[in-house]
């Protein structure tokens, strides 16, 4: 690593300024990505669950994975993104092993227009359930 580092440094100096210039740039850039990317972090939640059993008139056993993923991303105070996925495998036994099911991805404002919130996508509106 020490060897690598020595050629680098020596290169640069044959080269000239371009090189330096070229590497400060990409680290500012990096930085900034970097610093940058937690202000537009989303929250996640979800919840993984297990389910199992075993037919003896048939000798099968039957394995369900599902993975219930919530995700909520603020544009601004006003402006959000919503997601609900459920990511479900079960063994090779079942017809689809592996499916990801949207339950709601929408986008949504509230306030943006004075006493009316907006919301378009795939919803599951409940009514009246109790």
């Amino acid at each position: 690593m020490l060897y690598t580092t020595y050629y680098i440094l020596y290169t640069e100096k044959n080269e000239g300024k371009n090189i330096i210039m070229k590497r400060n740039i990409f680290l500012v850039v990096f930085i900034i990505l970097l610093f940058s990317a937690s202000a537009y972090a989303g929250d996640f939640s979800g919840s993984l669950t297990y389910s199992g059993g075993y037919n003896f008139t048939e000798n099968n056993l039957n394995n369900t994975l599902n993975l219930d993923l919530n995700y909520i991303h603020n544009f601004t105070d006003e402006v959000f993104a919503e997601g609900d996925l459920i990511i479900k495998y079960s063994d090779s036994s079942a017809p689809n092993p592996f499916m990801i099911m949207p339950k709601e991805l929408y986008i949504g404002t509230y306030d943006l227009i004075p006493q009316l919130d907006i919301r378009t996508g795939l919803l599951t509106i409940s009514w009246g359930s109790a």
